[in-house]
């Protein structure tokens, strides 16, 4: 628990509270990273580790009905950048499935601290994809080690952009002064959802945005988004 309070993962601003076990996540991963230092020796890696990944992506195969995958990637895939580290396994089995032309990129996706994961993901390692929860409350946080992985052509697809100043039927309430700083922020008559995606696809750094389109409103909305912004 000191590594969580000494990265500040915890922070309302850093955490953003997207959905309700966040929390419990980082607590969890933290255990799991102390759990690995101590007794990681006593586990049946290949199984554990590497064949669990071969498995989960011959399943994907046969379920897409296709022969490869363009991005090797779990969702909520990592809490902390020892996940990132501390299994070499990842790094074989991915060699392994792209060697055999069953996958192309190594990516990582992460909603709780996804700078300490980009410090992570920045170092040398088989990684060419991040899709991180980014938005106007969290950059802070994340703004150097995001410029970090760009520099090592490490592309970055931003998550939850929207989430931090719009909260949607059936979720909870959003600070206001988050909603005045992001309409502020971006200049004209757009909605606000619409300023929060303006917003990070005007960032050099970030690639593509995750865009919520549940309805066809949300479709037209966003779609006229990328040309806004002169992506």
């Amino acid at each position: 628990m000191d590594r969580i309070e000494a990265r500040k993962t915890k922070d309302p601003d850093y955490l953003v509270n997207y959905f309700g076990s966040q929390a419990t996540q980082l607590e969890r991963s933290a255990l799991s990273n102390m759990m690995e230092e101590r007794f990681g020796h006593q586990i049946d890696r290949k199984k554990n580790y590497k064949q669990l990944i071969i498995d989960s992506v011959e399943e994907s195969l046969t379920r897409l009905g296709t022969d490869h995958l363009d991005i090797l990637m779990c969702p909520h895939g990592a809490n902390t950048a020892e996940e990132i580290l501390n299994y070499p396994e990842t790094f074989e089995v991915f060699n392994t499935l792209k060697c055999a032309g069953k996958v192309r990129k190594l990516g990582v996706s992460s909603h709780n601290n996804p700078g300490g994961v980009l410090e992570a993901v920045s170092q040398d390692n088989p990684y060419s994809v991040a899709m991180i929860a980014c938005n106007i409350v969290n950059y802070r946080y994340i703004e150097e080690s995001l410029g970090k992985a760009t520099n090592k052509d490490i592309h970055i697809i931003a998550m939850k952009v929207a989430r931090a100043v719009h909260s949607g039927p059936g979720r909870a309430e959003v600070d206001p002064s988050r909603i005045t700083h992001k309409e502020n922020t971006i200049d004209g008559s757009w909605k606000l959802p619409q300023k929060a995606y303006l917003w990070a696809l005007q960032n050099p750094h970030i690639d593509g945005v995750i865009s919520e389109m549940v309805n066809y409103d949300h479709v037209t909305d966003n779609l006229v988004l990328p040309k806004a912004a002169k992506v």
